[in-house]
C-alpha cells in the first residue's frame, strides 16, 4: 500500500507540474500553425504525459536494479565465498524492475506513436490506420531511438523474470541505464542547441546521475522488509553514489545551459529561460534535502529508527517527480527566438562545425571543444588513482612516481584526443580522424596500462569486513575472474576485436556514422579504448590481469599489431573513394589537400609514425619486462584466477 501511495502522490505531482509548464511555456501548442491541419486536441497532452510516465518508469526501474546489484546484501554459502545468485531482497527488486520496465514499455510505444502523430500533424488514429503515413513516420527522428528503446526494455521486462545470479543483475543494470540515453539524441539537446555535441554529451551524463540518484533512494524507500541494519549499511552505501551523481546533474545542467542558451540573457528574458531557472530551484531544493539526509535522517537510522528516513525520502522523491515533469515539459517549450538549429556558425560550416583554420601548433594544442563524457571519466579516474596512492603512502608503503605520471598523461592524451584540437579537426580531415582511432587505440590505453591501476587497487582498497556486503575490492575480484574479461585480455583476441572494428569503420561505408555522428563517436571511441586497453593490458604483463602470456606469445602478437597496420595503411593508400564522406559535407577547404589526398596522408601517417612508434614504446616494455623474469626479479604480479582473492601481499590486511 505505501508503494502505490508513493506512486499515486508522485505521478499526481509529475503531471500537474507538467500541465502547468504546457500551459504557461507554451508547450501544449508547440508547433501547431494556424490554418493548418494538426495532431488534433489528444496529442499535445498525451506526448507529454507519456513521457513522464516513460520517465518515471525508467527511474524506478534503473533504481530498483541499482539496488539489487550493490545496495543489498548477499546470501552465505557453507564456505567463505559468496554465493552467486541473488538473495531475496535482490529478488524482490528484480521482479518489480519487471513490472516496472514492463510500464516503461508501454508508454515508450504510446510515446513513438504520439510523436509520429505530432511531427505529421494527423491524429493517432489516423496515422495507425494508414500504414504507408506510419510507415514513413517511424523513420523520422526521434522515433527511431524511442524504438530502439522500446526494445531493449522489452528483453529487459523478460529478463527481469528470469535473471537470479548475481551476474546476470548487474548486465540487466547495464541494460537500463542504456536504455535511458537514446533520448539525448533527440529534443532540444539533439537538434537546438549552440554546441551540439556538447549538449548531448550533457544530456547524457545528466540522465545517468539523475536516473541513478533518484532510483537508488526509491528502492530504498520501498525496502520495507529489509532490516534496519541492513538498511543503514544500503542507505550508507547509497550516499555516497548520490554524492557523485549529484555533482554530475549540477555539472551536466550548467554545460547543457551554456551549451543551449546564447546569449545567456534568455534566462530571465524567456519563458524557456524561466523554466530553466525553476530547475535550477528544484535541483538547489534536492540537494538541501540531500544534505538534511546525511545530517540528521542518515544518523537517526543508525540508531534504529526508520521512519524520519523513509518520511523524508518520500517528500524528495515527489519533488524529483515533480522536476520530471518540469523537464519533460521545458522539452516541449520553445527556446529563445535567436538560437538555431545548429549554433551561430558562419557560412564556412562543415557539418554544423565552423571551419577551422589550417593547422598549426597553436590551433591543435590550444583550442577544441570539451568532451564532457570522456572528460568527466578522466577527471574521476586520476581522482580515484590519486585518492589510492595516497592511501598507500599514509600507510607506509611507496608507489612508483613513474606509475602515477603514465597515468595521469594517459588521461590527459584522451581528453585531448577527444574534446582537444584533434577533435575540431577531424570534423572535416579524415587524417585527424584515423589519428584519433590510432591514439586511442595505441599510446593512449599503452599509458593506462603502465600506470599499473590494477594492482594499485589492489593494495590499496581495503577487503570487506562483512561476507554479505562486498565493497569495491570484492567486486574488482570479481571482475577480474569473469569469464568474458578472461577471454579479452588474451592478446589475440583483443589484436583480432581491434582489426574487425578498424577495418569495418573504416572501409564497410561505417566511418561516417561511427566516428561523426553524436551516438556513434562516443560508442567508437569508447570501444576502441576498451579494446585497446584489454590489448596491452595482456601484451606488456606488468600488471595483475586474468590471463599471463608467454614473452614468445607477446612478440608475436606485437609483430600480428604492425602487420595490420601495415595492411590498414597500404589499403587508405589504395583507395580512390571518399572514405569518410568528406566531400559532401560543405564548401571545400581554403586550405590542404583534397579528400582522397588527405586520404593518402592517413595512410602514410599508419604506416610509418604509428607504426614506428608503437613497435619502439611496447617493444622496449616488452624487453625489460622480460629481462626481469630471466634476471629473477619479480617484475610481474601473479595472475588473477576466478573466485580467488588477491595474495597475502598484496591484501591491505595481511601488510
Amino acid at each position: 500500500m505505501a508503494a502505490l501511495g508513493l506512486a499515486i502522490a508522485g505521478l499526481t505531482a509529475a503531471f500537474l507540474t507538467v500541465a502547468v509548464v504546457l500551459r504557461l511555456g507554451g508547450g501544449a501548442s508547440a508547433g501547431q500553425l494556424p490554418g493548418l491541419p494538426g495532431p488534433g486536441p489528444v496529442t499535445p497532452w498525451a506526448l507529454p504525459a507519456t513521457r513522464v510516465l516513460g520517465d518515471v518508469a525508467a527511474v524506478a526501474t534503473v533504481g530498483l536494479l541499482l539496488a539489487a546489484a550493490v545496495l543489498g546484501p548477499i546470501p552465505r554459502r557453507s564456505s567463505d565465498q559468496p554465493a552467486r545468485t541473488v538473495g531475496p531482497h535482490a529478488y524482490r527488486w528484480t521482479r518489480a524492475a519487471g513490472w516496472t520496465a514492463l510500464v516503461w514499455f508501454t508508454a515508450t510505444v504510446l510515446g513513438a506513436g504520439y510523436t509520429v502523430s505530432d511531427i505529421l500533424g494527423r491524429p493517432l488514429g489516423e496515422v495507425v490506420g494508414d500504414p504507408r503515413v506510419l510507415g514513413s513516420g517511424l523513420g523520422l527522428p526521434p522515433v527511431p531511438g524511442l524504438l530502439v528503446v522500446a526494445g531493449l526494455v522489452a528483453v529487459l521486462a523478460v529478463a527481469c523474470r528470469a535473471v537470479l545470479s548475481r551476474a546476470g543483475v548487474v548486465v540487466l543494470l547495464a541494460l537500463a541505464l542504456a536504455a535511458t540515453l537514446p533520448p539525448a539524441f533527440g529534443g532540444h539537446s539533439g537538434g537546438g542547441s549552440g554546441d551540439h555535441r556538447m549538449a548531448i554529451s550533457a544530456m547524457l551524463m545528466h540522465i545517468v546521475g539523475v536516473v541513478l540518484w533518484t532510483g537508488g533512494l526509491l528502492a530504498l524507500t520501498l525496502a520495507h522488509r529489509l532490516p534496519t541494519a541492513d538498511l543503514d549499511r544500503a542507505a550508507r552505501r547509497y550516499s555516497r553514489l548520490a554524492g557523485w551523481c549529484l555533482a554530475a546533474v549540477g555539472l551536466s545542467g550548467l554545460l547543457n545551459v551554456l551549451a543551449r542558451l546564447d546569449p545567456l540573457s534568455g534566462l530571465w528574458q524567456s519563458p524557456y529561460g524561466w523554466l530553466v531557472l525553476a530547475k535550477v530551484g528544484a535541483f538547489g531544493v534536492l540537494a538541501a534535502v540531500g544534505g538534511l539526509h546525511r545530517l540528521r535522517t542518515l544518523p537517526a537510522l543508525r540508531r534504529g529508527r526508520r521512519a524520519a528516513f523513509a518520511q523524508l525520502a518520500t517528500v524528495e522523491l515527489v519533488i524529483v517527480a515533480a522536476s520530471i515533469g518540469l523537464a519533460v515539459g521545458l522539452s516541449r517549450t520553445p527556446t529563445p527566438a535567436g538560437e538555431s538549429a545548429g549554433g551561430a556558425h558562419g557560412p564556412a560550416d562543415v557539418g554544423g562545425v565552423a571551419m577551422p583554420e589550417a593547422p598549426g601548433v597553436r590551433s591543435l594544442l590550444l583550442t577544441g571543444r570539451p568532451e564532457p563524457v570522456f572528460l568527466t571519466i578522466a577527471t574521476v579516474a586520476v581522482l580515484l588513482y590519486l585518492a589510492g596512492v595516497r592511501r598507500l603512502r599514509r600507510d607506509g608503503e611507496t608507489w612508483p612516481l613513474t606509475s602515477s605520471a603514465s597515468w595521469v598523461t594517459g588521461w590527459l592524451l584522451i581528453a585531448w584526443v577527444i574534446g582537444g584540437g584533434l577533435a575540431r579537426y577531424a570534423e572535416v580531415l579524415f587524417s585527424a580522424g584515423l589519428v584519433q582511432h590510432l591514439a586511442l587505440a595505441l599510446p593512449a590505453p599503452l599509458l593506462l596500462v603502465a600506470g599499473r591501476p590494477v594492482t594499485l587497487a589492489r593494495r590499496a582498497l581495503t577487503p570487506a569486513t562483512d561476507p554479505r556486503w562486498p565493497g569495491p575490492r570484492e567486486w574488482l575480484r570479481d571482475l577480474l575472474g569473469s569469464r568474458p574479461l578472461r577471454v579479452l585480455v588474451r592478446p589475440p583476441v583483443a589484436l583480432t576485436v581491434q582489426g574487425v572494428l578498424a577495418f569495418v569503420v573504416h572501409f564497410a561505408g561505417l566511418h561516417e556514422t561511427a566516428w561523426r555522428s553524436d551516438a556513434g563517436y562516443l560508442a567508437t571511441a569508447g570501444l576502441v579504448l576498451m579494446t585497446g586497453y584489454a590489448f596491452w593490458w595482456g601484451v606488456l604483463g606488468i600488471d595483475a590481469a586474468p590471463h599471463r602470456p608467454t614473452p614468445w606469445a607477446r612478440a608475436i602478437t606485437l609483430g600480428a599489431m604492425v602487420a595490420l597496420l601495415d595492411v590498414l595503411g597500404v589499403a587508405l593508400l589504395r583507395a580512390h573513394t571518399d572514405i569518410g564522406g568528406y566531400g559532401d559535407t560543405g564548401p571545400s577547404r581554403p586550405w590542404g589537400r583534397g579528400v582522397l589526398g588527405d586520404q593518402v596522408l592517413a595512410g602514410e601517417i599508419t604506416l610509418w609514425a604509428a607504426g614506428s612508434a608503437s613497435v619502439l614504446i611496447a617493444g622496449t616494455a616488452l624487453v625489460t619486462s622480460w629481462r626481469a623474469s630471466r634476471t629473477g626479479r619479480r617484475s610481474e604480479p601473479p595472475p588473477v584466477t576466478a573466485g580467488c582473492a588477491a595474495p597475502v601481499a598484496e591484501t591491505r590486511s595481511g601488510r
